[in-house]
């Protein structure tokens, strides 16, 4: 059985890079790519979408952000941010709206491998 996640990401080499990632984690799993936010906000308003997980950068509007958050909210998906780094304050205010972890981008490839494994690690579980 597959796991679906949807992750809203830009850069092609970090869509690959997560890609891989994700099958290193489990083959059992299904990423469902946009490029932004108001594209995931509205695959999460179809009914038969229904993913484990939604992975985002911090680069959209507030209100295109916040309305991603409440759709994913809505459906009982946890958001992970997976993007450059951000100062303290700014990590508070994502997670206080609501975002369940911040992770910040390693630049090393290992390194980046290593933090996506570790997001599907706390955050989807294994197909047995």
């Amino acid at each position: 059985m597959s796991v679906e996640v949807l992750l809203v990401e830009d850069n092609r080499s970090d869509t690959l890079l997560i890609k891989n990632a994700a099958q290193e984690f489990s083959p059992d799993v299904r990423i469902t790519v946009v490029k932004d936010a108001e594209t995931a906000v509205a695959l999460l308003f179809d009914p038969g979408f229904n993913p484990r997980l939604v992975i985002t950068g911090m680069d959209m509007p507030n209100r295109v952000g916040d309305e991603l958050l409440k759709r994913a909210e809505a459906k009982g998906v946890p958001v992970v941010v997976f993007g450059s780094a951000l100062n303290p304050g700014e990590v508070a205010d994502v997670l206080k709206a609501g975002v369940r972890e911040y992770i910040p981008k390693p630049i090393g490839r290992d390194e980046f491998r290593d933090a996506v494994v570790g997001i599907f690690s706390r955050w989807v579980q294994r197909s047995s």
